[in-house]
């Protein structure tokens, strides 16, 4: 009896506390058990869909688009666009690698084909897999083709894509994928031709306007159609991340972030390339061009950032009189910016370190240009590890003895009118990084605004880092087509045409030396 008047009691007090609530409250909370329910359907349709790509392979039917539609038991009238692959198409196959969260959640193989994704329920065919954790919008829209775990915070509604509609013009180009996107009647697009009349070396000749080589590799990038698969960021909170490759290099540019070991970033924060001799300064330009740069370099070591590459006693004398102008009180309030030109033959690199308590360091290298070795990968590479034989040192457990290595126009190509940059690539040559070593592909000085990204083009087997989901991309070829010798023959009948075109492109004369413009389109 006692407890009964307990029990009594306690569901007064509760009807109490919830009867103060509006009825509103009572609408939203089944419409969000609706949901959860709707949610859990979804995920269970898209684990029963993970099964073998040989089950995904469907010869066609009799239908007027040759696709196989299989039944699928929803909830509503939404059927999946692409049900299957056509045995004649290429594919794309995207792999979830890792996930700290349930595997169950989340489906773990993707394939996409020139006709979208395989069971994507989004609607809208644009070329793009949509990446994100949110699985509807509140006008009932699918934005993901790709949903990850949504108890993962850290991933934004809708995250960063995977364009795949330029990929398929270039990769694998079957009967198939011809027919759908090449104009077999030229070979360059009409914008090329017209480029190219106005570089005829006969038309040069009579001009009084000469279009630089730089100018001209600009103009031609604009005009170049993208033929590649693109990752790209929508503008996400935390950021997406690409994996740097140990055996291919990934070029530096001022204002990338870097993520390694599991909270470590560094930001590049400055980069400059010394004046080519070709310019032909004055000695006291010159002159006055080492002193300003070694003034430069002087301010950095006494700011606590460190220099690599150059030794100190270089210098050290103008360490000496960059610290006695620091005594007076006017030279204290000014700061040696960096030069305007770096002399030749320096070329330096600066950026900053922070660790995951937010303490940040500042580190340059300077290099000298006629120190590159021919053989890439040794002289002129700056290491930064765990292990104390490392230039840079980091006692930290997730980073790797050799963590990453930087080069100076030591990318390994062999291309001698290739421009010297900046590289990087992950661990040593024996072996990768534990962790690896990911670059984040927005700007860390633009990430306030939560702007897209630029597309970075992906590589075979490129994996791509969203908070703790790493996702591997790789393409196929049509299964159902086989290498025959006549589609080598025929490989090598367009080889000859393409060359053709290019010697028709340079003024029609074979050269010894490739021609500028011939570079620029085998790039």
């Amino acid at each position: 009896m006692q407890s009964s008047s307990i029990m009594m009691g306690g569901g007064a007090g509760m009807e109490s506390r919830l009867g103060n609530r509006p009825p509103m409250f009572y609408h939203h909370q089944r419409a969000a058990q609706n949901e959860e329910q709707k949610h859990n359907r979804f995920l269970q349709l898209q684990s029963n869909q993970n099964h073998a790509i040989d089950h995904l392979i469907q010869e066609p039917t009799n239908q007027s688009d040759g696709i196989l539609l299989t039944p699928y038991d929803l909830y509503s009238n939404e059927v999946p666009r692409v049900t299957s692959i056509h045995p004649n198409e290429p594919f794309m196959k995207i792999s979830v690698v890792k996930s700290n969260n349930d595997a169950t959640l989340i489906q773990n193989e993707f394939y996409v084909t020139p006709r979208g994704m395989v069971g994507s329920l989004r609607s809208q065919s644009d070329g793009d897999v949509m990446i994100g954790r949110q699985y509807i919008t509140e006008s009932g829209q699918r934005p993901n083709d790709i949903l990850l775990p949504v108890t993962d915070l850290a991933i934004s509604r809708t995250h960063c894509r995977i364009v795949y509609k330029f990929g398929f013009k270039s990769h694998y180009q079957s009967d198939f994928n011809k027919s759908l996107y090449t104009d077999k009647k030229s070979k360059f697009p009409p914008q090329w031709l017209e480029f190219f009349k106005a570089l005829h070396r006969r038309k040069t000749a009579r001009s009084q306007i000469s279009i630089p080589f730089d100018v001209r590799r600009i103009i031609i990038e604009y005009l170049r159609d993208p033929q590649n698969f693109y990752v790209q960021d929508l503008g996400s909170v935390h950021g997406t991340f690409i994996k740097v490759s140990k055996d291919q290099s990934t070029m530096v540019k001022k204002g990338q972030n870097y993520q390694i070991g599991t909270d470590i970033f560094f930001n590049i924060v400055d980069m400059q390339y010394s004046s080519q001799p070709v310019l032909q300064l004055s000695e006291d330009q010159t002159q006055k061009d080492y002193k300003d740069f070694m003034m430069y370099l002087a301010k950095e070591q006494a700011t606590d950032t460190k220099v690599y590459g150059i030794d100190k006693h270089e210098f050290g004398k103008y360490l000496k009189i960059y610290k006695r102008q620091q005594r007076s009180a006017y030279d204290r309030d000014r700061t040696v910016e960096p030069p305007t030109r770096i002399p030749y033959p320096f070329s330096v690199m600066k950026f900053e370190i922070v660790t995951s308590g937010g303490m940040s360091s500042f580190h340059l290298f300077v290099q000298k240009q006629f120190q590159i070795s021919e053989e890439p990968g040794h002289t002129g590479q700056f290491i930064l590890g765990r292990a104390t034989t490392c230039d840079i040192v980091i006692g930290q457990n997730t980073i790797s003895r050799e963590q990453c290595r930087f080069f100076f126009n030591n990318d390994g190509s062999e291309d001698r009118w290739k421009m010297r940059r900046w590289y990087i690539r992950d661990g040593c040559d024996q072996r990768e990084s534990a962790n690896g070593t990911w670059l984040c592909l927005t700007d860390y000085r633009l990430r306030i605004f939560k702007q897209e990204s630029q597309p970075e083009p992906l590589q075979m087997g490129s994996q791509i880092k969203i908070s703790d989901t790493i996702l591997k991309v790789e393409w196929m070829p049509p299964l159902g087509l086989k290498p025959s010798p006549l589609d080598q023959q025929q490989i090598h009948s367009e080889s000859r045409n393409e060359s053709d075109q290019q010697i028709l492109i340079s003024g029609g004369q074979f050269l010894a030396r490739p021609s500028d413009d011939e570079l620029l389109l085998q790039q």
